[in-house]
């Protein structure tokens, strides 16, 4: 666990646009904690009619909240999720060519106590350090 100023120390040069994306993360999770875990779930170029960039999600657990961050070049979008409100984790496991090994998480879903839910997608399987992170960060969740 860290503080998110030593994780942006550390890691904040992997998030788009770190340069305006770094004081908005710090802005918005102090208070919640030491980062446990995050992931990039996606960077994927915009559509031709949203303008040149990319749009980029990112989840971060803290000791108190589960984070989600959408990076584009025109806004940085954040839904922060108490963790005392979760009551089920549901994970999704690819089993297809993994006969007699450990099946591959693809998936988790988050409900929460007010009906809410989150949907948590694993990376795409070229982007292997993602794809640690996302099961380092589904160990932490419990």
């Amino acid at each position: 666990m860290e503080s998110i100023a030593d994780l942006l120390k550390r890691e904040g040069h992997l998030l788009y646009l770190p340069r305006i994306a770094e004081p908005v993360l710090q802005e918005a999770l102090f208070g919640s904690g030491l980062i446990e875990a995050w992931y990039r779930e996606s960077r994927k170029p915009l559509r031709r009619e949203e303008g040149e960039g990319f749009r980029e999600s990112n989840w971060f657990l803290s000791e108190k909240a589960l984070t989600h961050v959408e990076i584009t070049p025109f806004n940085i979008g954040i839904n922060t999720y108490a963790r005392r409100s979760i009551i089920r984790i549901f994970r999704c496991y690819e089993v297809k060519n993994y006969f007699g090994n450990k099946g591959a998480l693809q998936q988790i879903i988050i409900k929460f106590s007010d009906g809410g839910m989150c949907d948590l997608m694993s990376p795409s399987k070229e982007r292997d350090l993602d794809a640690e992170k996302f099961s380092q960060f589904s160990s932490h969740l419990g």
